[in-house]
């Protein structure tokens, strides 16, 4: 709508909301109903995702979102749908969205495969994708000889001779810092 029309549109709305909401809405005058304006500049908080990548191949883009919890709360489920609906939002493509467990501490039996929102008119669904790393062989991680990946190792289902693979493999690469990160994801695991 240009300019003078939206300005007028929106003074002529405001003058009267409960009429407005006669004429547009369909809801009679008649039904007792208290009707406020409320701020149109529509600003959410800024969200911070943990991952989120732009994936292309010859035949498709898609996003992939990854998010990590250390402890599972159901607070999680809400966010990761919350998360999906902002990134949806701003980058209008298709998302995949993944939530990692990081320990089992406080995971349900079982959780939901799909997550619904209904609020009047809109409807969203979005497919749980949930990844238990302690159910994850470590003889992946190992095969695929990425070092960047090993401190992953002690959150894996791994032996204590993948474990010592694992720390070998860092000694030898002489990757300190990923040494450290191997102990501190451990300790999620073990303690500290």
């Amino acid at each position: 709508m240009t300019k003078p029309y939206d300005q007028a549109f929106k003074l002529l709305t405001e003058e009267d909301p409960r009429a407005t909401l006669a004429l547009f809405a369909g809801i009679p005058l008649t039904v007792d109903m208290d009707v406020r304006v409320l701020d149109r500049e529509v600003n959410l908080s800024a969200l911070q995702v943990d991952n989120l990548y732009r994936c292309r191949t010859a035949d498709a883009e898609f996003l992939v979102h990854i998010e990590a919890v250390t402890r599972f709360r159901t607070a999680a489920l809400d966010r990761q749908f919350d998360y999906v609906q902002a990134i949806v939002a701003k980058y209008r493509l298709a998302c995949r969205s993944y939530l990692v467990l990081l320990t089992e501490k406080g995971v349900p039996a079982s959780l939901p495969r799909v997550l619904r929102r209904a609020y009047g008119d809109f409807e969203a669904t979005l497919r749980l994708r949930v990844v238990r790393l302690w159910r994850i062989p470590a003889a992946r991680i190992l095969r695929l000889g990425s070092a960047p990946l090993l401190p992953w190792v002690p959150l894996l289902r791994a032996s204590a001779e993948e474990m010592e693979e694992a720390m070998r493999r860092l000694d030898v690469a002489d990757e300190n810092a990923l040494r450290t990160r191997l102990f501190l994801l451990g300790g999620l695991r073990y303690g500290s």
